[in-house]
C-alpha cells in the first residue's frame, strides 16, 4: 500500500475515532439503544413484527458501530505502517555504501 494510501487510512480511522468519542453521538445512540431495548421488552406474544423491527435496529446499530471501529484499526496499523516505511526511508537515507 502506497503512503498515500496509509495516510487516507490514518485519517479516516482519526474521523471515526472522533464520532465514537463524540459526546453528543454517544448520547443519542445509547438513548436509542435504550428506548428500542424497553420497546422490545414490552412487546407482547403478538407483537413480532414491532419486536423484530426492533431487534433489526439494534443489528443495525451495532453493525454501523462496527464499521466505524474496523476503520479505527486499519488507522491504527496505517499509523504503524507509516512509521515503518519512514524510518526505512530514513535507514537508506544514512545508509553508506
Amino acid at each position: 500500500m502506497d503512503e498515500h494510501k496509509l495516510i487516507r487510512e490514518r485519517e479516516r480511522g482519526e474521523k471515526a475515532k472522533r464520532l465514537l468519542e463524540n459526546e453528543l453521538l454517544v448520547e443519542a445512540w445509547t438513548n436509542i439503544e435504550e428506548k428500542l431495548m424497553v420497546e422490545w421488552r414490552a412487546t407482547g406474544p403478538d407483537e413480532m413484527p414491532r419486536r423484530e423491527d426492533c431487534w433489526r435496529t439494534l443489528r443495525l446499530l451495532n453493525k454501523l458501530e462496527s464499521v466505524f471501529k474496523t476503520h479505527i484499526e486499519r488507522g491504527e496499523i496505517a499509523v504503524k505502517m507509516i512509521a515503518t516505511v519512514e524510518e526505512d526511508a530514513k535507514r537508506k537515507r544514512f545508509h553508506v555504501v
